[in-house]
């Protein structure tokens, strides 16, 4: 219970009004200074911004014109009464607007159409591929796994011949020219970043193939050795 030194309605009512914000010059300026004097009145003050905090924080401040309260105050019949009533119908006049503000918000929100959240893209990931080349026998000589993700290509030989030529990879597409995807080790595993312009080369169906050429370049423009095998790249 929050203990006035003046009169506990009249008081009330006052710190309703500045809660409000329908206090003007010389009245808001004493009424804040009470604010600042007296702590009792602050509470007042404090507990009616609490209870009208749900319907202020929904509309737009809005000043009453002037007039009203002078046309408010000549149609009441006791003049003496003036002051306390004026103060309720400015606070029921304050009240109203809000929960009426409130309500037009709460009903345009209700009939508001809510849009469906936008389709989210969704990127398959990247799927390794895998050509396994063999010799005419049969023999297994290039083991090739691409990893689109991240462009490498893990090759592994076996059983290739020795000598003044080593082995070099080439990727073939429908009736293009072979592309040399470089030098690999004559026997064992080696990993390879391939560069950007032939990453898209490497498709599933693209056709790997092995040929001996003179190690003399870390690539060639054209495949002139001998042919040791070719395989299709798939997908595993």
């Amino acid at each position: 219970m929050t203990d006035f030194a003046g009169d506990p309605s009249e008081d009330d009512l006052l710190a309703g009004e500045l809660a409000l914000g329908v206090l003007r010059g010389d009245e808001r300026a004493a009424a804040l200074r009470r604010v600042v004097a007296e702590p009792a009145f602050a509470r007042a003050v404090e507990d009616w911004q609490l209870r009208l905090a749900p319907l202020l924080l929904r509309i737009e401040p809005a000043a009453a014109p002037e007039q009203l309260w002078t046309g408010i105050e000549r149609s009441l019949p006791d003049a003496a009464a003036a002051p306390a009533t004026i103060r309720r119908w400015r606070i029921a006049t304050a009240l109203s607007t809000a929960v009426a503000a409130s309500l037009a918000v709460l009903l345009v929100a209700r009939h508001q159409p809510v849009a469906p959240p936008p389709p989210v893209a969704t990127v398959p990931a990247p799927t390794p591929m895998l050509a396994q080349v063999p010799t005419a026998e049969g023999l297994p000589i290039v083991s090739a796994l691409y990893d689109a993700s991240s462009g490498r290509l893990r090759v592994r030989t076996a059983n290739l011949p020795s000598g003044e030529h080593a082995p070099e990879l080439w990727v073939i597409v429908g009736d293009a020219a072979p592309r040399s995807l470089g030098m690999v080790r004559l026997n064992g595993a080696s990993e390879h970043s391939l560069p950007q312009a032939l990453r898209p080369a490497l498709t599933d169906g693209a056709i790997i193939a092995v040929t001996m050429e003179r190690p003399d370049a870390p690539s060639h423009a054209a495949p002139t050795g001998a042919v040791m095998g070719t395989a299709r790249l798939t997908i595993v």
